[in-house]
């Protein structure tokens, strides 16, 4: 796929590379994840991916096996990194281009909203998870 990175950037869209890691206990189910990952954020409209490199798994333990993915991208603005950031939850994520961005406070506000309620529904189900725990005890 050629496509024009500059053009793309000066259009509103973020040049940028994120890893995203994988363990488990099946080395198969790791590269199968691993590859449902790549082909998941390659459909998204709001993603171009540009290069995706899947590193070589490792047994980390007895049993126990890791590995990662190097996706180089371009991102539909603000609200498309955001959508990376909390549905794919990448351990890096470098923005390559543009050097500054800017966001109306309205898009800003809204985003928070959305990560305080995405952190709220994950404190909830901890907090759930926590009281079947004790009450089994």
């Amino acid at each position: 796929m050629d496509v024009d990175i500059d053009e793309r950037v000066n259009n509103g869209w973020i040049h940028c590379r994120f890893t995203i890691e994988v363990q488990g206990n099946h080395k198969e189910k790791v590269e199968e994840s691993l590859n449902k990952l790549a082909e998941a954020i390659s459909k998204k409209k709001s993603v171009t991916v540009l290069k995706a490199d899947i590193d070589k798994i490792h047994e980390v333990s007895d049993n126990w096996f890791s590995s990662f993915i190097e996706i180089e991208a371009l991102i539909k603005g603000y609200d498309g990194m955001i959508d990376i950031a909390t549905q794919v939850t990448p351990s890096t994520m470098e923005i390559l281009a543009p050097k500054k961005i800017t966001i109306p406070a309205s898009q800003l506000q809204t985003s928070m909203i959305d990560i305080s309620s995405l952190i709220s529904t994950f404190a909830h189900a901890a907090y759930i998870a926590r009281k079947q725990l004790k009450a089994k005890a």
